[in-house]
């Protein structure tokens, strides 16, 4: 009797630990959308953007963007976002020319498996560069 329920527990564990959820990572890609960038707040953000992946399935996405016209970074960069399963965003790099968000979601790899999402953006602290200084010029003198 006990052979039945070592063999019950035997190929349990072999169907759990072939249930695992395979991650496919794709290179950052330079993003042709710039970010938003909001005066009020001196803050600019990537667009919103969402992943969703079925059972077993995941997948990261990265896009560098770069701030709208006329702005820099400043730092401060965080992330907003939801989903369910395993999921996330993250900010993997940034300078004061731009930012490089990711995207992260992945469905339960559990017996009963479900799928998973994610929903969100990034964004950073900001200013206005100042317009260059005007160049001054001389009037010339006129010779006599």
């Amino acid at each position: 009797m006990w052979y039945n329920v070592a063999l019950a527990m035997t190929l349990v564990a072999l169907t759990l630990t072939s249930c695992q959820t395979v991650v496919r990572t794709t290179p950052t890609q330079m993003s042709t959308v710039r970010m938003t960038c909001d005066p009020a707040t001196n803050r600019c953000q990537t667009p919103e953007f969402g992943l969703k992946e079925k059972a077993r399935e995941g997948e990261r996405i990265s896009w560098t963007m770069q701030p709208a016209e006329g702005w820099r970074l400043t730092g401060n960069p965080k992330t907003t976002f939801a989903g369910k399963g395993i999921y996330g965003v993250a900010v993997t790099a940034w300078d004061p020319n731009s930012l490089t968000c990711q995207w992260h979601a992945e469905g339960d790899s559990k017996l009963f498996a479900s799928g998973g999402w994610v929903a969100g953006y990034c964004y950073a602290d900001a200013e206005l560069i100042p317009p260059p200084k005007p160049v001054k010029v001389r009037p010339t003198k006129k010779k006599k």
